[in-house]
Order: structure tokens, then sequence, then C-alpha cells
């Protein structure tokens, strides 16, 4: 999944219709991932933001600077958490070390 021109769309698949679109992310999406409940989205590209939206609006939650560039976010499929795998800082190779990097509650996110 990706994108190069900074939209996320978010399709309905039994319709094959595009509900919504995500346009006020600043980087080219390269990882995405829905909360458990299919209300929030993560987004992360090429910079260190991640974007937290509302799934249904859009609406861009919160930004949060994971201080590295993220290669995969992936929400919990229960609990209110995101995990975020940074790219090793030499080369682009992933780290065999530290992978994971930040664990981030939903609702830490938004007093942010």
């Amino acid at each position: 999944m990706g994108s190069s021109d900074y939209l996320v769309s978010i399709w309905d698949l039994q319709e094959l219709v595009c509900k919504t679109t995500v346009k006020d992310v600043d980087t080219s999406a390269r990882t995405i991932s829905f909360s458990g409940d299919g209300n929030q989205i993560a987004i992360a590209g090429d910079s260190p933001d991640m974007y937290i939206c509302d799934a249904k609006t859009g609406d861009i939650k919160c930004m949060v600077n994971c201080r590295g560039n993220p290669e995969k976010v992936n929400w919990h499929p229960y609990l209110d958490l995101i995990a975020v795998h940074l790219s090793d800082h030499g080369g682009g190779r992933l780290s065999s070390t530290g992978n994971l990097r930040t664990l981030l509650s939903r609702a830490q996110a938004f007093r942010m």
C-alpha cells in the first residue's frame, strides 16, 4: 500500500466507492493501519511524522514525531496501542536490534 500524491483514499469495498480522502498529510503514505474497531487510521511515510486520522471523515486528529522514519505502523487488534517500526539510520536497512521503538496509546496521542 502506498501513495506518492500525499492522498490516502478510504474505499468501501462492498460498493466500490471512495468514502473519504485524507488530504492534509505532508508525506507520501508508505504504511497505514486501521485500529481494531476501524474508526482510526495511522499513516506514516518518508518523514518522521505519523498521522492519526478519523477513518470516517478523513480528519487528522494528531501528528506524532517518531524520531525516525517509520517503516511500518500497526494498531493492536484489541487495545488502543500503535506499534511503530523505525528504519535503521544507516542506508535505510531495517535494524536487527531495537526495531520496535514506540508504543503509543490513542489516549496519549490525543493529549499531545
